[in-house]
This record gives C-alpha cells, sequence and structure tokens, in this order.
C-alpha cells in the first residue's frame, strides 16, 4: 500500500487524500496549521513493514514538514508478522553468530530478510 514519508517518518493518506498529489493540494489549500494523521510507528518492525496495532493518531504541524514522498509499504496485524518474522530468523539468525540475541534485535531484521547485523559464523 501507499503511505507518505514525511521528513523520514511514516503515515497513513489523510481521510479523504489518495495520492500524493491529493496531500500536496491539501497542505496548500488548509488554513489549519496542524493535521490530524495516523502514524506508523517504527516500533518492533523495520520498514517497509509495519504493525497495524502500533499506529498512532498524531497531529503534524504542516508548516514543520521540508520534504515528503510516496512510500510502498505493508501493514499487517501483529500476529502475521510474528509468523513471517520466525520464518526469517528460522532461515537466517541460525546463521549468525548473533543469534543467541536474535530477539534484542528485531528492530534491525527485516521481514525481507535483511538484517543490520548480520555477521557469518565461521
Amino acid at each position: 500500500m501507499k503511505v507518505l514519508n514525511i521528513d523520514a517518518e511514516y503515515y497513513l493518506y489523510p481521510v479523504g487524500v489518495e495520492n500524493i498529489d491529493d496531500f500536496a493540494s491539501l497542505l496548500n489549500k488548509t488554513d489549519d496549521k496542524f493535521i490530524l494523521m495516523k502514524k506508523l510507528l517504527q516500533k518492533r518492525c523495520v520498514e517497509p513493514y509495519f504493525i497495524s496495532e502500533d499506529i498512532e493518531n498524531v497531529y503534524v504541524n504542516i508548516s514543520n514538514i521540508s520534504e515528503f514522498s510516496d512510500f510502498e509499504a505493508v501493514v499487517m496485524e501483529n500476529e502475521a508478522y510474528e509468523k513471517m518474522l520466525e520464518n526469517v530468523k528460522a532461515k537466517l539468525c541460525k546463521k549468525c553468530e548473533f543469534n543467541d540475541d536474535c530477539e534484542d534485535r528485531r528492530e534491525e531484521l527485516c521481514l525481507n530478510g535483511k538484517c543490520d547485523s548480520f555477521c557469518e559464523e565461521d
């Protein structure tokens, strides 16, 4: 699904806004300084994968936005995320020297199989 990347943070499109051009138009037309948005938190997950239970409502100060773009993301329930994460761990972590503390590296292990801490065991 398409989401907004606003200054390196991720948001669902506001209600009634379907694409980046509509979002730009909204920003140009509104007299409001703050708009309500749903932020995709980057806790317990690694982008472009997000957990639907970790979405929170925030007010964004539109005068502070320096840049925004479209971003392709996958938003799923925690249970589905956990199942996919276990599959990735089973394949990747067993080859890694940090496999004993893999759970501590959850925010580095992406569902696409990339891990910032991966270091192959000898």
